[in-house]
């Protein structure tokens, strides 16, 4: 399935790159928490176990396009669809240590929990563990975003609620103008509304 995507999008569709989904409660990540995983085979118990299907994904993606249109994604805080982990920092430490054992172009890090559940601070863990180009994200305000990569620990950061309520979010950061008010019960709802209506700067 990841490879079939991965081929369809890079190698027929011509998309620039890929970002493999390993957070937010879908497959990946229900592999690497343990609330969600209580195998007792070689895909559960150890984050060492934990994370072989996470592996397997990253292997077999990066083999079938190479590394550099590859991206992969992670939250270890993030509770959403009621994923937790008893210990986000270990998990944290042993998932970008294994990133490294891949060249993908970044390693891309909420670093909260949408829900506000469980609290931590994990993109230290990153910043130490990760080699290779770290993007984070997380209610950044673009002040916010700036004074972070400003201390070199980060690459990059990356913003998705205001790019869904601004479509010319580049042009209002630089520019410094009003961004416009996001409408969350209109977020990935399957209607029109909340797609293309938010207005553009006059």
């Amino acid at each position: 399935m990841y490879v079939t995507a991965a081929i369809n999008c890079v190698k027929e569709a011509g998309f620039d790159g890929v970002e493999i989904h390993g957070a937010n409660g879908y497959v990946i990540d229900q592999f690497l928490k343990d609330c969600s995983n209580p195998r007792i085979d070689s895909y559960g118990g150890s984050h060492e176990n934990r994370a072989r299907f996470l592996r397997e994904v990253v292997a077999a993606v990066t083999n079938a396009i190479g590394g550099d249109p590859v991206g992969i994604r992670f939250a270890p805080l993030n509770s959403f669809m009621a994923q937790k982990d008893s210990n986000p920092v270990a998990l944290s430490e042993h998932v970008a240590n294994a990133m490294n054992d891949f060249e993908l172009t970044y390693v891309h890090v909420i670093c909260n929990d949408f829900d506000d559940v469980q609290k931590g601070v994990v993109v230290p863990i990153f910043c130490e563990h990760y080699n290779g180009t770290l993007v984070v994200n997380g209610g950044y305000t673009k002040e916010e975003a700036e004074e972070t990569i400003s201390t070199g620990k980060v690459d990059a950061v990356a913003f998705g609620v205001p790019f869904i309520a601004n479509p010319d979010l580049v042009k209002r950061f630089e520019l410094d103008a009003r961004l416009n008010t996001p409408d969350p019960p209109s977020f990935y709802s399957g209607g029109a509304r909340g797609y293309n209506d938010y207005p553009l700067m006059e």
